[in-house]
């Protein structure tokens, strides 16, 4: 009995060591990572400028993307835990390459200079949903004006996002803080993030924490995606943690800030308790009586929304086949709504908070619009990398081709025309759209089994 008592503390023994020995190689790597990614951002930054209108740097762009991959390869092979040393060291390089990257001239966008000046406007009295920004007053002046594109259109942002702008207007007359406030709600969602994901699946963390492409449009695109993730991640946690009014109110706050997130609701809406729903219910009222009774609030969005197309793929192909922008919009809001009324059946179901859904309704949302802009990919990820084991690479992949997306600029930002080339969406969606399918094959089998059940019944039931 001794003796087998000893085998056993021997082979307890062995195994602790190994776990170690493999810890210790994992956390070396993850250093000598970070380093390798922080190394090709810089490289990236001093050989392009990060100059949307030069094709080397959609190119080199490729350098950290590429070092990105390996990191998240090496992780999930050593699945790190972040209660040691993981969590501080992934923080530590998304902290480094944010202020690399805020140090760079703004290149990418130029939507922050709107956010400033909109903010600007509520201060000195102007209604941004009433007056765009051309048709400012002559004693409204700033050395930004000339630099925003579409100043004809009103504002397309919800009422908090305009009184975040003007707050942060009103704190310091630089759009530099609104770089800042971003890359810190950055930092904060790779924190808080940290805390939604399982034990063993805490080393996802660098898929979302390291992405080249949210460092570039956080820093330097400063959009401000960020902070919406942010919210929406600690409406997430307050759902686990069954504070449900807080909940309610976050999902508000992000719904005021971006309209996008009115999707989810339906998802968390039995989650939200009766005392949440109350609240959701009484703020959302309230804003749909603003609306009606003042429509120039969303205005400035329809005219994005009516007029706007932009790195598509599903709209591109319809409106190839249809020859009518009208009408593939048409069939693909109707696609979308079909799926999502599926989905939210569904979901009703669901024991957990449905990520997995909602992850899908995002990913379905981004496909079927008329515009794709690279930093759009912020609203998925969180949701794509809470549920599964599994990396889904596909929309990995994505997020590095569709730095492709801003060849479009080459011409746009030097003769002033705009063309989006066929092959640029051969290269951002052929490869995608194939991974996905194949990551998603069982699935996709399986509902093809369903319906052709379903179908199956129904001719039993009428017989031809």
């Amino acid at each position: 009995m001794l003796n087998l008592r000893k085998f056993w503390d021997a082979e307890e023994s062995k195994l602790y060591g190994v776990k170690n020995h493999l810890n210790l190689k994992g956390s070396v790597l993850l250093l000598i990572g970070g380093c390798l990614l922080l190394l090709s951002i810089l490289i990236l930054i001093s050989k392009t400028g990060l100059d949307r209108s030069t094709l080397i740097f959609e190119l080199v762009f490729f350098l950290p993307f590429s070092i990105y991959l390996m990191i998240i390869i090496s992780t999930k092979h050593f699945k790190l835990d972040t209660k040691q040393y993981f969590l501080p060291v992934v923080v530590l390089f998304a902290f480094l390459i944010q202020i690399i990257v805020l140090t760079t001239e703004i290149t990418l966008s130029d939507d922050l200079y709107r956010y400033f000046l909109e903010g600007k406007m509520f201060l000195n009295g102007l209604n941004p949903y009433l007056t765009s920004l051309d048709n400012v007053p002559s004693n409204f002046t700033s050395e930004f004006l000339p630099l925003v594109n579409n100043s004809h259109i009103t504002s397309p942002y919800p009422p908090l996002a305009i009184l975040l702008f003007a707050i942060l207007s009103w704190i310091w007359e630089d759009p530099l803080l609104f770089r800042i406030v971003f890359s810190i709600s950055f930092i904060l969602s790779i924190v808080s993030l940290d805390k939604l994901l399982l034990v063993k699946h805490r080393w996802k963390l660098v898929v979302f924490a390291w992405n080249p492409l949210f460092h570039l449009e956080t820093g330097n695109g400063s959009h401000f995606e960020a902070l919406i993730v942010l919210l929406i991640i600690f409406a997430l946690l307050n759902l686990e943690q069954n504070r449900r009014g807080l909940a309610s109110i976050t999902l508000l706050a992000t719904f005021f800030l971006k309209y996008y997130s009115i999707f989810l609701i339906p998802l968390f809406w039995k989650r939200l308790g009766k005392n949440g729903q109350r609240i959701f219910s009484i703020g959302m009222l309230g804003y749909v009586t603003w609306i009606f009774l003042n429509p120039s609030l969303i205005t400035g969005l329809l005219t994005f929304a009516g007029e706007w197309y932009f790195n598509a793929s599903t709209i591109w192909v319809l409106f190839e086949l249809t020859s009518s922008f009208f009408l593939a919009k048409l069939i693909a809001g109707s696609i979308f709504i079909i799926i999502l009324i599926v989905i939210l059946f569904k979901a009703q179901k669901y024991e957990n908070i449905p990520y997995m859904y909602a992850g899908v309704i995002i990913g379905l949302f981004l496909l079927l619009q008329p515009t794709f802009h690279p930093w759009y990919l912020f609203w998925l990820f969180p949701f794509i990398l809470l549920e599964k084991d599994t990396i889904p690479w596909s929309w990995i992949i994505l997020s590095g081709l569709i730095i492709f997306s801003y060849n479009v600029y080459i011409q746009f930002d030097t003769v002033n025309v705009w063309n989006e080339l066929i092959l640029v969406r051969i290269i951002e969606y052929v490869p995608f759209y194939s991974l996905f399918l194949y990551e998603n094959r069982m699935d996709i089998f399986t509902q093809i089994k369903i319906l052709k059940s379903y179908l199956n019944k129904r001719r039993g039931i009428f017989p031809s």
